[in-house]
């Protein structure tokens, strides 16, 4: 009885090593090795860092320094690719070869090209710190000079008024104030220095504003570049039939927060309590009733109207382009008597 329950024991343990063993070499047989190389589609430079990853598993790589990589698949399984910047692409396993996957750049912010020093750049290859404004930004900004642009829009950028007059410059300040003397950035107006700031453009003729805010950005345009740099890219045409191109906005601006002023019987009254309490003499009855009551705020102060008026026409061909445009800006001040206009004619042909 002993001898037959010991050779039952082990045709058991055979047989289950015999199991095991066939599904091992089953396992074996499905998963196989899959190679290949990410590159973008665009450059053929190979992508760093890509994952590749088994649609609905865990299993996943990400890719050398060559952009190559070695994953185990099964037959049929879909891979899943994505890189920063790019667009997610989904493919079948190719055991047959080494995989060879190109990645389209993604349509994002990433992929934005801004205008750095005496050349362009990606923005996903920008390692500086640069606030860009394109010009589908500005298009609804009812703003009179292209400095005003920059207020709210780039961060670590400083805007402010001197007067508050129309037409009145204003000053930019890019990292804080760093000299008790001039802290004004450098304008870099479609690769041309100047010293006049932007306020005299017309935003409608900007095409972006670039602001490089750190040295490493700035490096190339030496100590003039101390305060930071905004350059500016101005429109330029593009080839094809000519394209008119109008805009135009009116408006009202009215003062806000106005300081809520005493009429002529509060301010007697406050007048005579006052005169009473130092012991001097209080304004008579008789001459109350003849005093003025004005307001001099309503008096100094008034709606002004503002209004601008863009006309543009571009076109041209494969060897040449031109934009031509008008620009008429007009605005009242909230004080009677200040007013501003500006007519810009510009020409561009390339």
């Amino acid at each position: 009885m002993t001898d037959f329950t010991l050779i039952k024991k082990w045709k058991s343990v055979v047989l289950s090593i015999f199991l095991l063993s066939f599904c091992v070499l089953e396992s074996n047989a499905q998963s196989k090795i899959v190679t290949g190389k990410i590159v973008d589609s665009k450059t053929n430079e190979t992508l760093i860092g890509a994952t590749v990853q088994v649609k609905g598993t865990t299993t996943g790589t990400a890719t050398g320094l060559n952009g190559d990589f070695t994953l185990k698949a099964n037959d049929g399984d879909q891979l899943e690719i994505k890189s920063i910047g790019y667009t997610t692409l989904t493919t079948t396993a190719d055991f047959s070869k080494t995989m060879l996957i190109r990645l389209e750049p993604a349509n994002t912010a990433l992929n934005e090209v801004l205008v750095v020093g005496y050349a362009t750049q990606r923005k996903v290859d920008l390692t500086g710190a640069v606030s860009s404004i394109k010009s589908s930004d500005i298009a609804a900004l009812p703003v009179g000079g292209a400095d005003q642009i920059l207020q709210g829009k780039a961060a670590g950028v400083a805007v402010t008024q001197n007067t508050g007059a129309p037409g009145d410059g204003i000053n930019i300040r890019i990292r804080g104030i760093g000299t008790i003397n001039n802290n004004n950035p450098l304008y870099i107006i479609d690769g041309v220095p100047t010293p006049n700031g932007i306020n005299q453009i017309s935003p409608n003729d900007i095409e972006s504003i670039n602001v490089l805010k750190d040295a490493s950005s700035a490096a190339i345009y030496g100590a003039r570049a101390a305060n930071g740099v905004v350059i500016v890219t101005t429109k330029r045409g593009r080839s094809g039939p000519p394209k008119v191109n109008f805009n135009a906005y009116t408006g009202v601006q009215t003062p806000q927060h106005l300081i809520k002023m005493a009429n002529t019987s509060q301010y007697v009254a406050a007048f005579n309590t006052a005169a009473v309490n130092d012991g001097r003499a209080q304004i008579p009855a008789n001459l109350i009733a003849g005093l003025p009551d004005v307001n001099w705020q309503k008096e100094v102060l008034r709606p002004s109207p503002i209004s601008n008026v863009q006309l543009g026409i571009s076109g041209g061909s494969d060897n040449t382009t031109y934009i031509v445009s008008a620009n008429y800006f007009a605005q009242d001040g909230l004080i009677q008597n200040s007013s501003y206009d500006r007519l810009n004619l510009r020409t561009a042909i390339n």
